[in-house]
C-alpha cells in the first residue's frame, strides 16, 4: 500500500485513515442492523415461545378429557339459601375434565373456554383460547373438533397454513 501511495503521489497516511473511517462507518452500520433485526427476532422468538405454551397447555388438558361448557354447569349443585350460601356451588359430574368448549349451536360452537364464572346466577364464559391466541395474530382459530362424539380434538389454524393438533396429551403439526 506504501508503494502505491508513493507511486500515485498520495499521502498514505491520510489513504490508511479513509480506509479505516469508511470501515467503521460500514461496521456500524452492519452493528445497527443487527441489533434491528435481533429485536423483531426476540419479538417472534417471545410471541413462538408463549404460543408454544398455549399449545402444551392445550395438550396437558387433554388428558384429563372434553366436556361441552352446558353439560359441565349442569353438573354443579348449590347448597344453601343466603347468596353467600349460593355461591359455593360444588361441582358433581362423573370426572373433572380438562377442556371446557363451547357446546350450543351459536357461532362460537366448538371454542374452548379459558375463564368463567359459574355460581348460582352465572354460567359464563369471559374468555376462549381462540382469543388468547388472537392476541399474537388475527390469524388464529382454536376450536375442538366434535363432529365423531368418540373422537375429539383441538385444531389450531394459523398464519401461513399452520395446522396444528391436539390430542391424547400431546400436539403435532399436520
Amino acid at each position: 500500500m506504501i508503494k502505491m501511495a508513493a507511486f500515485f503521489g498520495v499521502d498514505y497516511v491520510k489513504m490508511l485513515r479513509k480506509l479505516e473511517d469508511e470501515k467503521e462507518k460500514r461496521m456500524e452500520e452492519l452493528f445497527e442492523e443487527m441489533v434491528e433485526n435481533m429485536y423483531f427476532d426476540e419479538v417472534s422468538m417471545t410471541k413462538t415461545i408463549k404460543i408454544i405454551g398455549l399449545i402444551n397447555e392445550l395438550a396437558s388438558e387433554t388428558e384429563k378429557g372434553f366436556m361441552g361448557f352446558n353439560e359441565y354447569i349442569s353438573h354443579h349443585k348449590y347448597h344453601g339459601t343466603t347468596l353467600e350460601e349460593l355461591s359455593n356451588c360444588e361441582y358433581t359430574g362423573d370426572f373433572e375434565p380438562g377442556i371446557l368448549y363451547v357446546d350450543d349451536d351459536s357461532k362460537d360452537h366448538g371454542k374452548i373456554v379459558a375463564d368463567m364464572c359459574v355460581d348460582f346466577q352465572h354460567g359464563d364464559i369471559i374468555s376462549t383460547y381462540d382469543q388468547l391466541f388472537k392476541v399474537y395474530s388475527r390469524e388464529y382459530s382454536v376450536l375442538v373438533r366434535d363432529e365423531d362424539p368418540e373422537d375429539l380434538f383441538i385444531e389450531i389454524l394459523g398464519p401461513d397454513d399452520l395446522c396444528v393438533i391436539i390430542e391424547d396429551g400431546r400436539w403435532y403439526c399436520r
